[in-house]
Order: structure tokens, then C-alpha cells, then sequence
């Protein structure tokens, strides 16, 4: 786990904080220790996320930090659970989707 935040880093905590977003590193059951996502011989540190908002927080299954043997960054796979309700009209993916373009006209 990275316990250093540097001023990057707490830009990251107000704009999500101001936002109502999650960071899900480090709280899923595959990734509870909070593994690194960059690793290179100077060091290592959790500089990749993964961010959703309240809505879809609910809908989070897991995240697995996949090692890179090509980057020094690591891969993040989410995985969520959607079931067939969950796409109809009052589903997550039609509030996700109508949330997404009411921000793109302002």
C-alpha cells in the first residue's frame, strides 16, 4: 500500500471528494491491500485508478492490479455485475448513460 501523497495526489482526493466518486483501489476483494500499479527500479507506487460514482459503486464485483511485463504501469480489470435488469430503462447502464450525456452538452 502507498502511504505517501504527494501534491498530484491530493489534487486527486479534493476533485474526487468534490465529486462524489470512489476510489476502488484498494477495496475490492482481490486488490485489498491496495498493490502497486507503477513499479520500476526507482520505486513503486499506486499512480493508476480506478474512479466511479455513487450510482455504480453498488455494481462493483472486483478489481485485479495485473503485473506488466511491457510497462512499468500496471493493468486494472474491473469487473462488474450487471444482470439483465440492470439495462432496461431505470437500470445502471441507462442512468450511467444519460448521467454521461448531461455532461457532455454543458
Amino acid at each position: 500500500m502507498d502511504v505517501c501523497v504527494n501534491v498530484r495526489g491530493k489534487q486527486l482526493m479534493d476533485f474526487y471528494g468534490n465529486n462524489q466518486l470512489t476510489v476502488l483501489n484498494g477495496r475490492t476483494t482481490s486488490d485489498s491491500a491496495g498493490e502497486f500499479t507503477f513499479i520500476e527500479t526507482r520505486g513503486a507506487s499506486i499512480i493508476d485508478y480506478i474512479l466511479v460514482n455513487n450510482i455504480a459503486v453498488d455494481y462493483v464485483n472486483d478489481i485485479i492490479v495485473c503485473q506488466s511485463t511491457h510497462s512499468a504501469h500496471s493493468a486494472l480489470q474491473l469487473t462488474l455485475n450487471l444482470h439483465d435488469n440492470n439495462f432496461g430503462r431505470s437500470g445502471i447502464v441507462a442512468k450511467l448513460l444519460r448521467l454521461f450525456l448531461m455532461k457532455q452538452k454543458r
